[in-house]
């Protein structure tokens, strides 16, 4: 029998996807982070300047425009 795709949504109530771009908390910040993994319970993040990932819940993530996100990028 086949497993049902996991779905999660984020704080705003978007979908969350593999390879969009989300804010989430970092110690006492926010961080940009692209999406990796999307688990049972939770969703894998990674930075996107190394391939170290953080485990967050849904609820603790906001997915991002990816214009806005260029625009930041391009900005630093």
């Amino acid at each position: 029998m086949a497993k049902d795709p996991i779905i999660h949504y984020d704080l705003l109530g978007e979908e969350i996807t593999l390879g969009k771009y989300a804010a989430s908390f970092n110690g006492n910040s926010l961080s940009l982070f692209v999406i990796d993994k999307i688990n049972p319970k939770m969703v894998t993040l990674r930075r996107r300047n190394s391939q170290k990932t953080v485990l967050r819940y849904p609820y603790d993530v906001i997915i991002l425009e990816n214009e806005k996100v260029m625009l930041k990028l391009l900005k630093d």
